[in-house]
């Protein structure tokens, strides 16, 4: 589930909530949706999310996808 590998990889690269909201210029509140479910990000949005985790877009997008125990490539600060 996208809300599951968002929430994953947002912690793999040790980012709040708050932080992982900033970065992606987005209010607080969309990144505790996103993660909650209750909304998704937008298209643009997967694909900064995905370059950020250094992951595809398609595997973010994918519902048979579990969440990819995978290293993060890059932190961002």
């Amino acid at each position: 589930m996208l809300a599951d590998k968002i929430r994953y990889h947002r912690e793999a690269l040790h980012l709040s909530q708050t932080a992982l909201a900033e970065w992606m210029g987005v209010p607080y509140q969309s990144v505790v949706l996103w993660e909650g479910n209750q909304s998704k990000p937008t298209n643009e949005q997967i694909e900064t999310l995905a370059k950020l985790f250094g992951v595809s877009k398609e595997y973010l997008l994918a519902e048979n996808v579990p969440v990819a125990e995978i290293a993060p490539a890059t932190v961002v600060t």
